[in-house]
């Protein structure tokens, strides 16, 4: 084989080195004619980088960069019989993007062109440009015929030479509403979430679409304004590589926006408190549907009613927030809330009063107990005790008496008695007000042998209840003899309607008996009996209830219920059981039970399908007290009425033994550690019981110092908890660990420890930080980032930024930041209002104090939308001697908001609450403020207002007046919970808790006040700042938490980021000044404000009522110190000497001093 070969070249970036085809082919005589060339398909091309020296030959090459080496190898064969005369080769290369293709010719004076060619392509990122290649020739010189096989190839080594190119960005835009559902059109007035994402992209700013702003993020979401017409949106990515932009287009749907409001009639009384709530909706498309969550755990489905009424019982004084959702014929939604509240008043009453009489109908294994009883006018419930002897052990069911004032006969029949035995029995009555026994009687079961006896009757559960008929059930045992049955039933336990008499026949079991009833009255409750007879006698089931369903117009039927016995029974649990028939209607249903037959707590409402047959329902309910009789029944609830099964009832078991287990605790390391604070941390499983946890912690492995015991509720998951520390000692070295306890016993976790900082600390330096406030940035329609400068002056410091839309009221925080040294700080805040000026300022905190920084403002892009806040101002609650609760609502309209009260003893007012920040929705806020040293029995004028940057709202002018002494003194503060929901809130995951270490104050005491914060939300919230507002009956002592803010009795805390699944808690010490009256109410108030998931604002306040139980004065002090000393036979000694020289005085020492007045008078007329 002759073989050319090609010298090494480089192949650069402008161009290929020429390829020099060196001929060693030896002369020879040639043939004339035709010849013809075959490259034997190989221009061949090898990776001498990765594979040198290997014949690693390939027609392409990939991912190749700057500075790789290459081999291309070219064979070629003459197949004519005709040598080629002359023969000449070329190679072209030619670029294409980021490809190379190198072609290689060779062809004679007679023989035509074959060609054969390879690609090298660049790895992702380069460029290799080879455009300016020249064209390479060789003279290769006579080839000789093929039949010979003689084949030519040549060789040559080339390096890879270019530049870098990064690849071109790529985006996608597009709107959500609500949040996870893709849209194009939507209704006018709605504010879409826009979302963005991109690759290879360093920034995206937007070019097109109101209310839209990335902030330069290269992915996100944002919420834009309210669209008023069909908006294309659009966003400009730009990245190393290049730059792509992004249109999408919304269509607003031309129908006015969805609004909605709720009122409650009346919104304040006396427990128990039967409401109207009533909805309006206008905009939308028509169509409203309701759905109505009356705030006390009770919520409803939806349905075309407008208007509804609930009752609300309490067991003490609470305000409810209820709320409506309506919902129109496009699916879309708005939400309005109001509140109501419910004052608890102990009635006066008296226990029923009771008659144990003789017993009827004894048989050898059965009897009917008697008795009478008279509810004494509230609602009332009897049941008989009985047994062997006189500790009785058993009992029958519990049954409705009604609650009216006279007496009414009661009866209950008992069977599976033991023959020949002397039973004795008494009859048991309950109201609210207390429970009264009868005498004990007694009677004897027949024995064995001839005669007979009467039949053996129980009364079951009515069935298929409806507005007009139902179903009454019962069981029959005819002992032998032949039996007839029948049914008592009416409006009263009197009854006065019988069923028609039916055989039984003349067996020894029980047999089920049932009688269909019809034109029955709608929404009335029936009593009724199973009633048997044989030669021997009469006997009589129990009296049981039903209620027919009420109207609701054609078309159907309200559901049918049963109400079964509770299983699954422990000491602190059991599973409510019973039956739902929807009637074909979309039906929801719900259990009613509490330790009377007023019932009072309600289980969730669940949905029971819309169905026609009978289903089995259950729910499982906890934190039940041991011991304890509960009474309950099944509720459900249909578009043509609500239906209630018979009211059961089921005791929990007694303390001890199994049914549950300690909680499980882990503590966790102690964090925030510095000069004289730290926060200890810790993580408690309830284990499905209600759980308290606190810490323990000291400066020895012995501990000796307990937190505050908080409230974990009865979860079966792990919850973070924490509890910050001050005033430690500094250098020291501190032990500690997490306790918790419920009824199953205490857990204890592991003692850690924490070292506080040494020396320097505390405020060594006699500073508070160096703050300065700098221009914001990244200012746009609905974002910002703040900016400023900290010096912390040698100690650890903690710095926020307060921000507003006026400089008097800067209310809303950004999360706050540990701060080390002197640096620059900077938070970026979203959700603003666009076409806004904003005013904030820097603010830093350490050991020594706190600094502000200079006031600096900024203006949000795009156009004003929003108006002046509409504002309502509602009756006052919660109304003493000394103090009440004002509130009101307020619908932000679009502006940031700030809220308060002015009140004043005449319509010019003149005084007013702390400012409360509420956001910037369109939706109805309710919101309340604590006043406090009022004066007693003495009228007071207040209403609302709201101000926003658009100007200020007033409410109209209410009064109230304070009540004038001869309060009743609670044995425990009152407490009062109210969630401010923004629109799309989602607040009930939030958790405020107050509470006071005391029972009761008086004038002097020191105390605890406790408020406890939780995220139960599965989402984190941010910008968290709890004011916790004292009484200024109160002075401040001192926090648990090392960084505060007081102005005031306004203590504030700014917690920052609150994780999901988190609780902790805040204590202050104070103390009940002197001044304080007997009676005198004292309202703690506490407000956590906080941006959601999303960055919306949303805020819950909670209020502590503690009344004053004794004052105390320096004559009483006086007094008590002298108490004190009587007894003690030398202070009475000393007492009687002082005494006697009292008398001396008055009687012989001033008759002195008098005389000689006298004389001195006489002296000065002469």
């Amino acid at each position: 084989m002759l073989k050319h070969v090609f010298s090494n070249k480089t192949l650069k970036a402008v161009g290929l080195a020429g390829i020099l085809l060196t001929s060693l082919i030896p002369s020879a005589s040639f043939a004339t004619g035709q010849a013809s060339f075959s490259s034997s398909g190989a221009f061949l091309v090898g990776d001498h980088t990765h594979f040198p020296g290997s014949d690693n030959w390939v027609t392409s090459l990939s991912n190749m960069q700057p500075g790789n080496e290459v081999r291309l190898l070219f064979t070629f064969l003459n197949t004519s019989s005709v040598t080629a005369i002359a023969a000449q080769s070329r190679f072209t290369a030619a670029t294409n993007g980021n490809t190379i293709t190198i072609t290689g010719t060779i062809w004679a004076q007679n023989a035509p062109e074959v060609s054969n060619s390879v690609t090298i392509s660049a790895a992702p990122g380069y460029t290799i440009s080879l455009s300016q290649m020249s064209a390479s020739f060789g003279g290769v010189g006579d080839v000789l015929p093929g039949s010979s096989n003689i084949e030519y190839y040549a060789t040559g080594l080339y390096t890879i030479t270019g530049q870098s190119s990064p690849p071109a960005p790529t985006a996608n835009l597009w709107a959500e509403y609500p949040e996870g559902t893709t849209v194009t059109q939507v209704p006018k007035g709605t504010a879409v979430i826009m979302k963005w994402n991109s690759t290879n992209a360093d920034n995206c700013s937007v070019l097109a679409g109101a209310g839209f702003n990335t902030g330069g993020a290269t992915s996100g979401s944002d919420i834009v304004s309210p669209l008023a017409g069909t908006t294309t949106f659009s966003i400009h990515c730009t990245g190393a590589g290049g730059s792509v932009q992004k249109n999408y287009t919304v269509t607003v749907i031309e129908t006015s926006s969805l609004t909605c409001f709720l009122s409650v009639n009346p919104s304040s009384g006396n427990s128990p408190l039967s409401a109207f709530l009533s909805a309006s909706a206008s905009g939308g498309n028509g169509g409203y549907s309701y759905k109505f969550n009356f705030g006390d755990g009770d919520i409803g489905s939806f349905s075309s009613q407008s208007s509804v009424q609930h009752i609300y019982t309490v067991s003490q004084s609470r305000t409810f927030s209820p709320a409506v959702t309506v919902k129109d014929s496009s699916g879309t939604t708005c939400d309005a809330s109001s509140f109501v509240s419910v004052n608890y008043q102990q009635q006066q009453g008296n226990a029923p009063l009771v008659t144990t009489n003789s017993a009827t109908n004894v048989g050898q294994t059965y009897a009917t107990l008697n008795g009478s009883v008279n509810p004494n006018g509230a609602s009332a419930s009897y049941w008989f005790e009985y047994g062997q002897n006189y500790s009785l052990g058993s009992a029958t069911q519990s049954q409705s008496t009604g609650s009216g004032n006279s007496s009414q006969n009661a009866s209950a029949y008992i069977s599976g008695l033991s023959l020949n035995t002397t039973y004795y029995f008494r009859i048991v009555a309950q109201n609210q007000y207390g429970s009264a026994q009868g005498s004990i009687l007694s009677f004897t079961t027949g024995g064995g042998g001839g005669g007979g006896s009467a039949p053996a009757v129980n009364t079951n559960s009515a069935t298929n209840v409806g507005q007009s008929y139902a179903t009454l059930n019962g069981q029959v045992n005819p002992n032998g003899i032949s039996t007839s049955y029948w049914f008592e039933y009416g409006q009263t336990t009197s009854f006065g309607n019988t069923s028609q008499s039916q055989s039984a026949g003349s067996g020894n079991s029980f047999q089920n008996i049932s009688y269909s009833l019809s034109n029955l009255i709608s929404n009335t409750t029936y009593y009724f009996r199973a009633v048997g007879q044989n030669q021997y006698g009469v006997s009589y089931g129990s009296t049981l209830s039903f209620t027919t369903t009420g109207g609701g117009g054609g078309g159907g039927s309200a559901p049918a219920v049963n109400t079964n016995s509770a299983t699954n029974v422990g000491q602190t649990y059991a599973t409510l059981n019973g039956s739902v028939n929807p009637n074909g209607a979309s039906a929801s249903y719900w259990f009613e039970y509490g330790t009377t037959t007023g019932l009072g707590n309600t289980t969730q409402s669940q949905s029971a399908g819309s169905g026609s047959s009978s289903q089995n329902i259950s729910y499982a309910i906890s934190n039940l007290v041991s011991n304890t009789t509960y009474y309950f029944r099944v509720v459900a609830q249909n578009q043509y009425g609500t239906a209630q099964g018979s009211i059961l009832s089921f005791t929990t078991t007694g303390g001890g033994g199994g049914g549950g287990s300690t909680p499980l605790v882990i503590t966790n390391p102690a964090s925030n550690t510095g000069q004289n604070y730290a926060t200890l941390n810790g993580s408690v499983n309830p284990n499905n019981t209600a759980t308290s946890y606190w810490f323990e912690y000291g400066t020895t492995m012995s501990l000796g110092n307990t937190s505050a015991a908080q409230n974990l509720g009865s979860g079966n998951s792990y919850v973070s908890v924490s509890y910050p520390l001050s005033n430690l000692i500094q250098n020291t070295t501190y032990y500690f660990r997490v306790v918790a306890q419920n009824q199953y016993g205490t857990a204890q976790g592991s003692v850690l420890s924490f070292n506080t900082y040494g020396g320097g600390g505390g405020c060594t330096y006699g500073n508070a930080p160096y703050v300065q406030t700098y221009s914001a940035s990244n200012t746009y329609q609905n974002s910002a980032t703040l900016n400023g400068w900290v010096s912390s002056s040698g100690s650890n410091a903690y710095a926020w930024f307060e921000y507003g839309v006026n400089t008097n009221s800067l209310s809303y925080t950004t999360n706050s930041r540990y701060v080390g040294g002197n640096s620059s700080f900077s938070e970026s805040v979203s959700n603003l209002v666009s076409g806004t000026t904003y005013y904030f300022r820097l603010v830093a905190r350490n050991d020594c104090g706190t600094n502000y920084g200079n006031v600096l403002s900024f203006s949000s892009g795009g156009s004003s939308y929003g108006q002046i806040p509409l504002v309502i101002t509602n009756s006052a609650t919660l109304i003493y001697q000394n103090s009440a609760l004002l509130n009101g609502q307020v619908s932000p309209n679009g502006g940031l908001t700030d809220a308060w009260f002015e009140y004043g003893t005449t319509t010019n007012l003149g005084s007013k609450t702390n400012s409360q920040p509420l956001g910037s929705s369109n939706n109805y806020l309710n919101y309340s403020a604590a006043v406090t040293g009022l004066s007693a029995n003495t009228t007071y004028y207040f209403r609302a207002v709201g101000q926003n940057q658009y100007g200020t709202g007033y409410g109209n002018i209410l009064n109230f007046r304070t009540s004038g002494g001869g309060v009743i003194i609670p044995t425990t503060p009152t407490i009062i919970e109210r969630p401010i929901v923004v629109s799309g809130g989602g607040t009930s995951c939030i958790i405020l808790v107050p509470a006071l270490d005391v029972s009761m104050l008086s004038g002097g005491q020191e105390f605890t006040y406790t408020v406890t914060y939780r995220n139960g939300c599965n989402y984190n919230i941010s910008n968290a700042f709890l004011k916790i507002i004292l009484p200024t009956e109160v002075e401040f002592i001192s926090t648990n938490y090392p960084f505060f803010n007081r102005d005031a009795n306004g203590i504030s805390y700014n917690l920052g980021a609150v994780a999901a699944n988190y609780q902790s808690a805040v204590s202050i010490r104070g103390l009940v000044k002197d001044t304080v009256k007997k009676g005198d109410s004292i309202i703690f108030s506490a407000v956590l404000n906080f941006n959601d998931a999303v960055g919306r604002f949303q805020s819950i306040s909670a209020y502590l009522t503690a009344v004053v139980a004794s004052e105390q004065t320096l004559t009483a002090s006086v007094f008590d110190a002298f108490a004190g000393l009587l007894g003690n036979w030398i202070f009475d000694l000393l007492l009687v000497v002082i005494v006697l020289f009292l008398v001396w005085w008055i009687f012989f020492k001033k008759k002195e001093e008098e005389e000689r007045i006298d004389v001195a008078s006489s002296e000065v007329i002469m």
